[in-house]
């Protein structure tokens, strides 16, 4: 201990910062998807917590690193717990505006919930203290430099915190999820979308279609010069495909390795997502959502009806999405790991075949390595004929029914 103690003072924050990070201390990584928590307000490794109690140098190396991850989501059912938290945070942030330049990543929003029952007037009164805790956020929000990641849920988007995102050059992950844009937002010309760019690595768009938030995404994509992973889902309903035809320049999807995106009913629909699939060519994972207006192999054959061939989507090498799309994607293109998740697409025969039947249908321009199938039933036989279809498959993982989410089997074939 006393070696450790004894390093140059200089090296100390390389020390720490390296300490910072989950995956070195062994602990659980921060997920993206913390944010569904509204459990934790202030996000760290247990070694940058420990590190500030060691003496004064060590506390101002280290705290700034207790400040980096911070949440303000907030739920109905423990707001009693949370609020006192939040509003002497809020008050910290404020009066040491200093403290602003720490914050890396920041959630806001409300996580939908079930009102306690028999508290009407103390629910009441606390979210109005709680929404006007967020109006004072929102004005420590532009004076946050070294933001890299937000994450807004299930709250509105006004025109300055639009605006704000839209100016962020430290911006590389934005996550909207469930937010609304009650107020129009100001949509810079195609000029100003050249002259200016945002750094996202990764978009995340998952909220209704309005037409007020399809020009709100439009300016936010028309934007992006380096994405690497786009996300554009929401409910049936909406022209997600649609709108990535709209003033934005060809070179926005240039880089994208990674797309989830819906596909909802309707042949505009259809041919505006297969337009896309000719601007992308360094696409690599492909992750389908359907609307629950039609079923997938309604989908698949209304792709087919509108000419899709190789020349779209021509580089993905991992395709997630229900199996009768499967079948049409992995038709002359490399792919070698299918996801068909039957929770996330729901896959029922509708014409009698099994799923062996579809699965002898699958094929790929390279050699499928890796196969996840999330379907109702398996037989023994089923595991013989995949051994026979797919000779050079190393990893089987399948969900059955029979059994709980906890009890998935994985099988690996290794030939």
């Amino acid at each position: 201990m006393s070696q450790i103690l004894s390093l140059l003072p200089e090296l100390w924050p390389l020390v720490i910062s390296f300490l910072a990070n989950p995956s070195v201390t062994g602990e659980m990584p921060f997920s993206s998807r913390s944010y569904r928590s509204s459990k934790w307000t202030l996000q760290s490794t247990r070694a940058i917590r420990t590190i500030c109690l060691v003496s004064r140098f060590h506390y101002q190396i280290a705290n700034p690193f207790r400040f980096a991850i911070i949440s303000f989501v907030i739920s109905e059912m423990d707001l009693d717990q949370k609020l006192p938290t939040l509003k002497q945070l809020v008050l910290l942030l404020e009066e040491q505006p200093h403290m602003t330049k720490w914050v890396q990543k920041l959630y806001m929003g409300k996580q939908p919930s079930i009102r306690p029952s028999g508290q009407h007037d103390d629910h009441a009164t606390r979210m109005q203290e709680y929404s006007a805790l967020v109006s004072r956020l929102h004005s420590l929000f532009q004076r946050m430099p070294n933001l890299k990641a937000l994450y807004l849920i299930y709250m509105p988007i006004t025109p300055s915190i639009h605006a704000r995102i839209l100016q962020s050059q430290t911006l590389r992950e934005l996550y909207l999820e469930g937010v609304s844009f009650p107020d129009p937002v100001s949509i810079p010309s195609v000029g100003e979308f050249e002259a200016e760019g945002l750094n996202l690595e990764v978009f995340n768009w998952a909220s209704p279609m309005t037409r007020q938030a399809e020009e709100a995404a439009v300016a936010l994509i028309a934007r992006l010069q380096n994405v690497m992973e786009m996300q554009l889902w929401t409910r049936e309903g909406t022209t997600v495909p649609s709108i990535v035809e709209r003033r934005i320049p060809s070179q926005v999807f240039q880089s994208l390795h990674t797309l989830t995106i819906t596909i909802p009913p309707g042949n505009s629909a259809a041919e505006g997502f297969l337009h896309l699939g000719l601007r992308s060519p360094s696409l690599k994972s492909l992750q389908l959502h359907r609307s629950y207006q039609e079923t997938p192999r309604q989908l698949a054959n209304r792709l087919e009806a509108r000419g899709i061939g190789t020349q779209h989507f021509s580089s993905i090498q991992i395709f997630k999405g229900p199996l009768p799309l499967a079948v049409v994607f992995g038709k002359g293109r490399p792919i070698r790991e299918f996801w068909i998740d039957g929770e996330v697409m729901p896959y029922e025969p509708q014409d009698g075949t099994s799923t062996v039947d579809d699965l002898a249908r699958l094929q790929s321009k390279a050699d499928i390595t890796y196969l996840y199938l999330g379907v109702p039933k398996w037989n023994e036989n089923d595991f013989v004929i995949l051994g026979e279809r797919f000779p050079l498959l190393e990893t089987f993982t399948y969900f059955d029914s029979g059994v709980t989410n906890q009890s998935v089997l994985i099988v690996r074939l290794v030939y």
